[in-house]
């Protein structure tokens, strides 16, 4: 028996351009966008500004000066500027005296340790005094360093050097602020996106608002870039150190790339591309704009932190070798909330794992506070002989705070 089946109307099929954000650009197109978008800043990257060594920051003010025709800043992040400016700075001077205090403390230290060799009369006495005034002066260097620069006036509340730099650079093209009516509704719609894990900013659900909307910073200036790029007809670079799970999609602890929500909404709400850069990444495309930026300077601003840094360090304590694995005693010493990393050096990467690049290895042992089945790990050699460790959350949408404590881990390497 034939049966016929007759389908009324006609089937549509997607259009290809609806999938145009995801198209890859090749390198060339990429730079022909850049040479034309529009650039906006987030905050913290014009907030660590105040943080960068003399030379850096010159080179990146240099990168400024040539692109700020084309610069343009949410009122979102001219506000978050504004208020967070001051205690900003006051936050360096903090860190810079806390160095001093460090110095000193380690100074005492070796102080006590020479002259304890020099009591066992093992060393002649003159090499003794003479390495420690090499140290001391040395110390005195950096100490001489660090007081100039918390004294200087670049670094400054009141004679703001930085600001008055960047003023007609970033700030002589702000963004519209919300109407009254406006900021009601998207705090609304800022909420419901939190709840259901909407990128950007449900990563921030959690802080309190003082004043400055901090649980949909995020958010408020992804809606105003995007409103931006649609009333202009503009595709947007926007340059930011953000660097949690809800910006960036991210492989074993590595991130690979803006999160494709991010991307696909942009460009259906605009039918404009947007590009999501760090500033070393936009430093990287400065000679796009005739200016030549040092390695040294791209690598020095990757030091630089967002407030919302989230990496930890990890040290290896200790190692025991079996026949078929590897324990591997870690310490975190500082919490990272999304993930911590370090890379084994050389030499120590010989002596725990040989010959052996590959392996397959999970977490043993944690802090009391955490399960090991709520983190993994991934060891993963470098370009060099190095070995790369990293250690992040098995569920990083869930994740919180305390989520990869500080503490003691124990990592089981079986050796391929």
């Amino acid at each position: 028996m034939c049966i016929k089946l007759r389908f009324e109307g006609v089937l549509k099929m997607t259009d290809a351009s609806a999938y145009q954000w995801a198209f890859p650009l090749t390198e060339e197109q990429e730079d022909s966008l850049i040479e034309k978008c529009v650039i906006s800043l987030d905050t913290n990257v014009i907030l660590n500004l105040y943080s960068l060594h003399a030379e850096t920051l010159s080179e990146v003010l240099s990168l400024f000066e040539k692109v700020k025709e084309r610069v343009w800043i949410s009122d979102q992040v001219a506000r978050e500027f504004f208020k967070n400016r001051v205690s900003v700075i006051r936050k360096f001077k903090s860190n810079m005296n806390s160095i001093m205090i460090d110095l000193r403390k380690e100074m005492a230290n070796v102080n006590k340790f020479m002259t304890t060799l020099k009591n066992r009369d093992l060393i002649d006495p003159n090499i003794i005094d003479n390495v420690v005034s090499q140290i001391e002066n040395s110390m005195k260097t950096v100490e001489d360093a660090i007081s100039a620069k918390v004294d200087s006036e670049t670094v400054s509340e009141k004679n703001d050097k930085i600001f008055y730099a960047i003023k007609d650079m970033l700030f002589s093209n702000i963004g519209t602020e919300f109407s009254e009516f406006e900021l009601e509704e998207q705090k609304k719609i800022a909420q419901k996106r939190n709840e259901k894990k909407i990128p950007p900013g449900y990563r921030d659900k959690d802080k309190k608002d003082l004043g400055n909307f901090e649980p949909f910073g995020d958010y408020f200036v992804w809606r105003q870039m995007m409103n931006k790029s649609r009333d202009d007809n503009c595709d947007i670079l926007f340059v930011t150190a953000e660097r949690k799970t809800d910006w960036w999609d991210d492989y074993e602890g590595f991130r690979v790339g803006p999160r494709s929500e991010l991307l696909k909404e942009f460009y259906t709400e605009t039918k404009n591309r947007v590009l999501i850069f760090s500033l070393k990444d936009f430093m990287k495309k400065s000679k796009i704009f005739g200016v030549n930026i040092s390695s040294k300077s791209m690598e020095n601003v990757e030091y630089i932190k967002a407030d919302c840094e989230e990496v930890g360090k990890i040290s290896v304590l200790s190692f025991v070798k079996y026949e078929e694995f590897v324990d591997i005693s870690l310490n975190l010493e500082s919490q990272g909330r999304l993930f911590a990393r370090n890379i084994i050096a050389d030499d120590l990467s010989a002596e725990i794992f040989g010959e052996c690049r590959m392996t397959e290895e999970e977490v043993v042992s944690t802090p009391s506070s955490v399960s090991p089945e709520d983190i993994s790990v991934v060891i993963r050699p470098s370009d060099d002989s190095c070995m790369v460790i990293s250690l992040f959350s098995s569920d990083k949408d869930d994740i919180t705070d305390e989520i990869l404590p500080s503490g003691n881990y124990v990592v089981r390497c079986r050796l391929m």
